[in-house]
Parts: C-alpha cells; structure tokens; sequence
C-alpha cells in the first residue's frame, strides 16, 4: 500500500501491527464488527495482533482471524512491540497503539496510529504517534481512505 503524504514522506505498507487490550480489545474483548474490519485489512496485507494476552483470552476471541497472533513477554512489553517491528522492516510498518508499552513501537514504525479510546491513551504513546485518532475502526478506515491520512499529516 503506497500512500503519498505531501510535505512528509512517501508510506509503503506492507503491515499492519496491533496492540491487542486497549486498542483493538476493550476488556479482553473484541466486537464483531471490528473483527470484520481485521478481516477486511488482512485481505490487503498482514496482520499482526501483539500481546502479553493479559486476559488469557486473546485466542479465543481472535478465534477465526485471518492474521497472526504474537504472544510477548510480559516483562519488557515496549521493547518487545519495538523489535517485533523492527524485525518485520519498520519503513513498511503501520502501527496501532494506546498504552506506554506501545510507545517505542509507534515511534519506530512508518506510520504510527494512536488510539484513545474508551481506555485512553497514554501521554508518551500520544506523543510518539504521527496522528490520534478515538476509534480503532476509524483508524483502521484511513488505510483504506488515504486522502483522510493526507488531510492530517501533509505539511
């Protein structure tokens, strides 16, 4: 997915990572109308959902999906998410994230998404971002409409 941003850079997509509890699952949970939006995306490109599955539950919920499930270490979340994203080629990487623990991944990727939603989102990950947006499903929407990314990030 090559998305043009004027005044800042050129994004080439090739993944999209998420944070699990806070960001895409409130409470452990995942509504279905989200899980048809994974769906949709993962029809396009990777899917990459982290997690230290805080509620021990994130198979299940996720029971279906089309992408691929990381399951990381409790101790060291941050860095953990960041080398995930490393790993994977950070110039190719849209990342999702709320919380502290997602902070050194939003940074690190291409695009870094914040969402503050029901949760919140922490202040260090709300700086980090390169756009916060409320909704999940609205964030996810931008992939698939990139002039609303361009609205927000051109220069």
């Amino acid at each position: 997915m090559i998305i043009e941003i004027p005044g800042w850079k050129t994004l080439d997509i090739r993944t999209a990572v998420f944070d699990y509890n806070g960001t895409i699952a409130r409470d452990g949970r995942i509504d279905d109308t989200l899980r048809v939006k994974l769906g949709k995306l993962a029809d396009v490109m990777p899917v990459r959902v982290l997690t230290a599955d805080t509620f021990n539950n994130v198979n299940i919920m996720l029971e279906g999906f089309e992408g691929q499930i990381e399951i990381i270490p409790r101790e060291k979340q941050a860095e953990s998410k960041r080398d995930f994203v490393l790993k994977l080629g950070r110039e190719h990487v849209v990342a999702f994230g709320n919380g502290a623990n997602d902070q050194l991944m939003l940074e690190t990727a291409a695009l870094g998404i914040c969402i503050a939603g029901p949760e919140g989102a922490a202040l260090e990950t709300v700086m980090a971002a390169d756009i916060l947006i409320p909704d999940i499903g609205n964030a996810i929407d931008l992939l698939f409409n990139p002039d609303r990314l361009r609205a927000s990030l051109r220069r």
